[in-house]
């Protein structure tokens, strides 16, 4: 595991900057963050790390936006050494743990969170264990090394695998211009993704013109209430803690694996 060197500082708001690849503002939940911070303080202070005479952002744009409509000359800021890949790293790792992404979003942020983590852990990419003739990623008593990148990214985004893998698929199997298209529309919804990543690639494109272009034909509100509660159940189980989950399978689960 990688050391981190992590410095804790207090640091001028106007040589702090945005991550050129930082999630856009939400002008809503920075007032939020601005009344809290000024009645209680900062909870958490900013993850930053320097660059030159100034600093990026990693973790914390939407309170570095709090601070300036506060109009407050310093933030509190842990530093750390982290390089281009783990910057981006962490960065997506903040977006993904409050699970208010929207589908598209998330597909996004997970393929592309996978990629980093296979190229900062080559031994976890599927294939490679095979073609050297180990065991990896099963291991031994013992034995240490990178994690599955499912496992590893539940662990740090407090996320199920299960809904990892869902959206790593979605990522990774949509072309990211069709996965741009799709954002901010009526059909950036789980169900039309699942649709669209069992879509061949090359017909992709056509196919999400086809369908913006067409006329909204009216949904059940049947089927759209079954959605919602779908994404409230998801965000939900991906804020609750281990201990949690893990009675809620007990008390709801039988042992045979299926629904009590």
């Amino acid at each position: 595991m990688r050391a981190v060197t992590v410095v804790t500082a207090t640091l001028p708001t106007k040589r702090i900057s945005a991550h050129p690849d930082a999630r856009k503002v939400d002008v809503d939940a920075v007032k939020a963050l601005a009344n809290s911070i000024a009645e209680i303080g900062f909870i958490n202070p900013l993850r930053v790390r320097q660059l030159g005479d100034a600093w990026q952002v990693i973790a914390g744009g939407h309170r570095l936006a709090a601070a300036r409509m506060l109009g407050f000359e310093t933030v509190p800021c842990l530093v750390v050494d982290d390089d281009d890949l783990h910057a981006e790293l962490a960065m997506i790792d903040e977006n993904l743990c409050p699970n208010d992404l929207s589908p598209s979003e998330r597909a996004e942020a997970t393929a592309r969170r996978k990629a980093i983590y296979v190229a900062l852990h080559p031994k976890t990419k599927r294939g490679a264990a095979l073609k050297r003739g180990d065991q990896f990623p099963s291991r031994q008593v013992g034995e240490t090394g990178p994690e599955r990148f499912t496992a590893a990214t539940a662990k740090a985004t407090n996320l199920s695998e299960r809904v990892i893998q869902r959206d790593v698929e979605r990522g990774e199997k949509i072309a990211p211009d069709v996965l741009a298209k799709i954002a901010g529309t009526h059909l950036n919804t789980s169900v039309y993704l699942d649709r669209m990543k069992a879509t061949p690639p090359e017909q992709q494109r056509a196919r999400v013109l086809e369908d913006l272009s067409a006329p909204k034909a009216p949904v059940p509100q049947r089927r759209l209430a079954g959605e919602a509660q779908y994404e409230r159940l998801v965000r939900a189980w991906g804020k609750a803690s281990v201990g949690v989950k893990q009675r809620f399978l007990l008390s709801h689960i039988r042992r045979d694996g299926t629904p009590s």
